[in-house]
């Protein structure tokens, strides 16, 4: 595991790793199970938004690189807060519930990454003026 604000390497035994993860996405207000064919609907929603938007304006071409053929499923990780760890206890004896983490989902490869890529490369420049 990772820390998260100073990127310490964090050591923990797995049993409280997923007992952190699974205390995090036990939360209903912020998480959902999904299942594989959400996640299928939602490539064939930004491939349909690439062929509707990119394509028309940018090209085929174009609309190729952004359309990835085979997306990765989101992955669901955690940072510690190591700066939020108590100072008075011996950390070999946290529970999950006082040890803070930041959730994390990362979609690097996920079905609109290439997507979010050509929004970050046109509207970063645009920054300056807000």
């Amino acid at each position: 595991m990772i820390g998260d604000k100073c990127g310490s390497f964090v050591v923990v035994p797995q049993s409280l790793d997923k007992e952190i993860a699974n205390q995090m996405l036990s939360d209903s207000t912020t998480y959902a199970e999904t299942t594989v064919a959400a996640f299928r609907s939602t490539c064939e929603k930004v491939r349909e938004a690439i062929s509707a938007v990119v394509k028309p304006r940018l090209g085929q071409n174009i609309a190729n690189a952004l359309s990835d053929s085979c997306p990765v499923v989101p992955t669901f990780y955690c940072l510690v807060k190591t700066h939020k760890l108590p100072a008075s206890v011996a950390h070999l004896h946290l529970s999950a519930s006082t040890i803070k983490a930041r959730p994390i989902v990362s979609s690097c490869g996920g079905p609109s990454d290439r997507l979010s890529w050509l929004l970050v490369q046109l509207l970063s420049p645009l920054l300056q003026f807000v």
